[in-house]
């Protein structure tokens, strides 16, 4: 299952051909099965798929389409007993049914799982994905679990893609779809690995055609830091319905002006429906604003209202439900694509250009231009035209200010849908230097030698997005951040921890005292990291070059800068100072440097780190990458040594 929530068109779905049938006794298992003890090529794999099958069927008899899945994993280690609680890809909108499963045990006996069990579904990092899982039951190494389930939707509309590789080594992999005559089903295959192919096999009779495909001895989609999503990664296939015909051909997805034009609709259903049933929409646009504000004084103020007002349902999709526009505003709340369209409603209605734009986040799938699948996008946003440019607005976020996208949208492909054909653009990205941690640090040594002073942190741009609203109330904010500063200053008690937080400039500021506690005082001597509180310590890049399988990328580009201030009494001297640094490569910059005025007795060190670039594919991006951490690890290190004479 694709990680896409999709409310379906249910006058488009058709008649079909009632396919496949969900048997009742379970597949053998062979005795190499049983037997296998380890992986080729993956001796230390902790589990491995044995076989898999999955099979699209078209029902005739309902609006109710479903696709059918088996599958058979076996333990190998302690470490694969994981492996026991099953995850299945899956959304709010494909429900899953007729489940069962169990477990063979080494010494022969079967485990059924219980009727009872308990099913949790949650975020999972490494899909990028939403999972339900359920426990398999007395799961030991060695133990074989099969398990197989149906899982129903509401259309022939079924672009999710089969992945056929997981985080284990996976066998065997094999999915199919039947397609019935009058129907054309364009099966989209993506190879990621150079020596494995999908293999086919298509077979026509009198009703259609049954299409299979098959990949074998696959290994497992690394789960590397900072790596491109699964959804990306991974081989797979996708069943993209594009026409039906009848007396006439009907369009689905066939083209990229076929698939914007089903979802944009008529006054029955999509976009065109909720605009036509939007006139208390209109009349609240007119309440809020008025003919003397600005063009983006307007925008601005509609932006909030949407955003602000109107409570996000967590269904990031493109596709339009049936709700009118005005039921959603007198519900107050709505999905991701309601929302945007209600933006753009409100917009029109202030006498402004816009319109719809589809994206979707890199840390979830890149979008592929040449298959016109809707599924893949997740964000729908609103394009507006102020002062000849164009300006991209998500109200989904309430810490997304005017103007500003999740940093994993920009430098995305968008395609706007609301011209005579789809216009293909690029978003915008934030420059490094939009994006800063800027910590300043006045500290002083006094005469019986310890440290105290304070502190302050200011972050902009991206930085500062990922932290607004970091925890519920503002005193679990503070606490928050009282716990963030006493991990990166360790031996100092840190008091009168303040934090402001502004969503529409998109800034957080952080200011606090310190001063060294007293079991840490030396008395003659003090080290001070100068780097801190944005040091790097650890390499998060430490596979070395030829082991690192994925290519990585970063969620946004940034400057961290760090200025430390430090004073000390008569009778004092600086014994060891940080080097001056100037380092540049393709990854990006790392400055630093330090000044001494002794007349004075003061240090002024400065340590500037900036990441320039998003995504290294290869060997040598990757070879950079990890080196510019190698260096800044060890300039991070460096400390200020002030000693009494």
């Amino acid at each position: 299952m694709n990680n896409k929530v999709t409310v379906w068109f249910a006058c488009v779905v058709v008649m079909f051909l009632a396919v496949g049938v969900w048997a009742s006794s379970w597949p053998e298992i062979p005795a190499s099965d049983v037997e296998l003890t380890s992986v080729p090529d993956h001796p230390n794999a902790p589990a491995v798929v044995l076989y898999e099958t999955g099979r699209l069927v078209l029902n005739r008899k309902s609006l109710s389409c479903y696709f059918e899945v088996y599958r058979r994993i076996k333990v190998l280690t302690e470490e694969g007993l994981d492996f026991g609680s099953v995850q299945v890809l899956s959304d709010d909108y494909y429900r899953m049914k007729e489940l069962d499963a169990r477990t063979h045990l080494p010494d022969g006996r079967i485990v059924e799982l219980p009727s009872d069990a308990v099913f949790k579904s949650r975020y999972d990092d490494y899909y990028s994905a939403k999972v339900t899982s359920f426990a398999m039951p007395e799961v030991t190494v060695g133990s074989i679990v099969e398990y197989r389930y149906k899982v129903y939707f509401d259309s022939v509309l079924y672009p999710s893609p089969w992945y056929f590789q997981r985080r284990i080594p996976v066998l065997y992999s094999q999915v199919s779809c039947i397609v019935p005559n009058r129907y054309v089903f364009y099966p989209y295959g993506v190879q990621t690995l150079a020596n494995r192919k999908i293999e086919s096999d298509i077979v026509k009779n009198r009703t259609g055609l049954e299409a299979t495909y098959v990949m074998r001895d696959l290994p497992p989609v690394p789960d590397e830091p900072y790596r491109f999503p699964f959804a990306d990664l991974s081989s797979r296939m996708t069943f993209l319905p594009m026409a039906y015909t009848s007396s006439s051909r009907h369009q689905f997805f066939e083209t990229w002006e076929s698939t914007v034009k089903l979802i944009q609709g008529d006054g029955r259903l999509g976009y065109k429906r909720f605009r036509t049933s939007s006139r208390g929409i209109e009349a609240e646009a007119r309440r809020i604003v008025s003919p003397a504000m600005s063009p983006r004084e307007r925008a601005e103020q509609l932006y909030r209202y949407v955003r602000d007002e109107i409570v996000t349902e967590p269904y990031p999709s493109v596709f339009s439900a049936d709700r009118r526009g005005d039921e959603v505003l007198k519900n107050g709340r709505g999905d991701y694509i309601e929302k945007a369209l209600m933006l753009q409603v409100m917009l029109e209605e202030a006498g402004l250009d816009a319109g719809i734009g589809w994206s979707n986040p890199a840390n979830v799938n890149r979008i592929d231009k040449d298959i016109a699948n809707p599924l893949q996008f997740d964000t729908p946003l609103v394009v507006v035209e102020l002062d000849g440019e164009r300006v991209f607005l998500d109200p989904t976020d309430r810490t997304l200010a005017f103007g500003r996208l999740d940093p994993q949208v920009e430098g995305m492909a968008c395609v706007l849908v609301d011209g005579k054909k789809p216009e293909w653009i690029t978003l915008p990205e934030t420059p490094a230097a939009g994006s800063q941690q800027h910590a300043t640090l006045d500290l002083a040594i006094d005469d019986d030698g310890r440290v105290a002073g304070t502190g302050r942190l200011e972050l902009t741009g991206h930085e500062a997005w990922r932290k607004l609203g970091w925890r519920d109330t503002p005193e679990e904010t503070v606490t928050a951040w009282h716990d963030w500063l006493e991990d990166r200053f360790s031996g100092y008690d840190l008091t009168g921890v303040e934090v402001e937080e502004n969503v529409d400039d998109t800034r957080v500021s952080v200011t606090w005292q310190m001063s060294q506690r007293e079991e840490e005082v030396l008395g003659d001597e003090v080290t001070l990291l100068a780097s801190a509180p944005l040091g790097v310590s650890v390499n998060p890049f430490s596979l070395e070059v030829g082991k690192r399988l994925t290519p990585v990328h970063l969620p946004y580009m940034s400057i961290d800068v760090v200025d430390l201030t430090l004073r000390w009494p008569e009778g004092w001297r600086v014994e060891a100072r940080p080097d001056d640094r100037a380092y540049k490569c393709l990854a990006g910059a790392l400055d630093s440097t330090c000044t001494i005025d002794p007349e004075q007795r003061v240090l002024n060190a400065s340590r500037s780190l900036e990441v320039s670039r998003r995504d290294f594919v290869g060997l040598d991006p990757y070879r950079i990458l990890k080196g510019f951490f190698d260096t800044a690890v060890r300039s991070d290190s460096a400390t200020v040594v002030v000693a009494r004479e």
